[in-house]
């Protein structure tokens, strides 16, 4: 079972993926592997039922961290700015590597604040 999928069940043996008609944007792949790549564990929830969710949560130095993956210049669609704006915590949009690895330095830096 890889880390980059969340799988639901199995059927002879054989992981079934249920995606539930989630398409994922073409960076996807790309900013979770550089999250993985900077000591964060990514989980795709691709497989929740709830509409507008976020694409991930990410784990770091202590944190869980959801973000919503887009393609740079994409727009919330109008059921994940309702879920945005009903979630009572954080969530955050990535569009690129780089945004990805700026959050995981915020978010390094206040572990190194609160581990002093």
């Amino acid at each position: 079972m890889s880390s980059d999928d969340f799988f639901l069940g199995y059927a002879s043996g054989a992981a079934e993926r249920f995606w539930h008609g989630r398409k994922r944007d073409a960076n996807h792949h790309e900013i979770a592997s550089a999250l993985r790549s900077h000591g964060a564990t990514v989980l795709t929830l691709d497989a929740t039922r709830s509409k507008g969710h976020p694409d991930v949560l990410i784990g770091f130095r202590g944190f869980n961290i959801l973000a919503e993956i887009k393609m740079p210049g994409a727009n919330l669609l109008p059921q994940q700015e309702e879920w945005h704006k009903e979630w009572k915590g954080k969530v955050y949009v990535i569009r690129t590597v780089e945004e990805a690895i700026a959050l995981l330095k915020t978010y390094e830096e206040l572990a190194n604040a609160r581990d002093r």
